[in-house]
């Protein structure tokens, strides 16, 4: 790929199409950050563009997530009070489940024999990006392998929630 500008055209290509989709179908199945990373993973199979390559001309959009990140930090504050109250429960639940998800993924990697280096890639899948990519890639991980991982994960989350938490009946907003 010669053009660094290929990288970004093609992520504001695939969201774009993504959004079109979205809003031809109108379902909340339909997640643009999870069809516009599967149709970049697509493409850049099937032209062959590495993710460094397409990195060259994404990381104009990706030097965007960290910042992205830190913003979280404005609705945590608004919601500080709340946060003081029911610490003990966030913390526990939040442990618990950084815990349950890495050790299924690791406990499913071993079931099926997949590499060990993937598997390092999709262990941290379950934080932010801003985070799993470094924390990734320090152990041997895969960037563009975690960075679908996050995708995905977060995606995946967004859309099923709120069915899993009318299926098992949990109203409470702290819960959710």
């Amino acid at each position: 790929m010669s053009n660094p500008l290929t990288g970004l055209f093609l992520t504001f290509a695939a969201f774009f199409v993504a959004l079109k989709l979205k809003e031809k179908f109108k379902s909340p199945l339909i997640d643009p950050m999870l069809i516009s990373a599967a149709l970049i993973v697509v493409i850049m199979s099937v032209f062959h563009i590495s993710y460094s390559d397409y990195m060259i001309g994404a990381g104009f959009i990706s030097f965007l997530i960290v910042p992205a990140t830190v913003a979280l930090v404005v609705p945590f504050y608004k919601n500080l009070d709340v946060f003081l109250k029911y610490r003990k429960y966030i913390l526990v639940g939040s442990i618990i489940g950084a815990l349950v998800s890495m050790i299924s993924v690791v406990l499913i990697g071993k079931l099926f024999s997949i590499d060990r280096q993937v598997l390092i890639s999709l262990v941290p899948k379950s934080i932010t990006t801003a985070l799993a990519v470094p924390t990734s890639q320090q152990y041997g991980g895969m960037a563009s392998v975690t960075t679908f991982a996050v995708v995905v994960t977060g995606s995946t989350g967004a859309i099923l929630s709120d069915r899993i938490f009318n299926f098992l009946k949990i109203e409470n907003h702290v819960a959710k």
